[in-house]
């Protein structure tokens, strides 16, 4: 499955979908992977039960966004995308402050 890379403005994250945010963050992931030697090339990252697991999952998201039990704050995703499209190797062990509540769950724990 190959995958077309998704180009945004810097700015206007407001923008930005959930779809587009998850899209675009998979292709940054598999650039920085092929980058960093974790992967051979872009069909290593998308050919993967894993990966058709985690489309599952996110359809699973984004339903949770459009019926307003999860939040996705597109400014902090666009900023979170930023970072990762310029991030060494290292990139995880800095992320957590820029990519963290980008998607925010409304419904208190134990909630329905």
């Amino acid at each position: 499955m190959t995958f077309a890379a998704v180009a945004f403005a810097a700015c206007g994250g407001d923008d930005l979908t959930v779809e587009d945010y998850f899209a675009e963050f998979d292709q940054i992931e598999c650039e920085l992977s092929m980058r960093c030697g974790l992967v051979a090339g872009p069909d290593a990252c998308f050919d993967s039960s894993d990966y058709a697991s985690r489309y599952d999952f996110l359809g699973t998201i984004a339903i949770a966004v459009r019926d307003g039990s999860t939040v996705f704050d597109a400014d902090r995703g666009r900023a979170c995308l930023d970072y990762r499209r310029t991030a060494g190797c290292r990139w995880i062990e800095d992320a957590a402050a820029i990519c963290n509540d980008v998607l925010v769950g409304t419904v208190e724990s134990g909630g329905a």
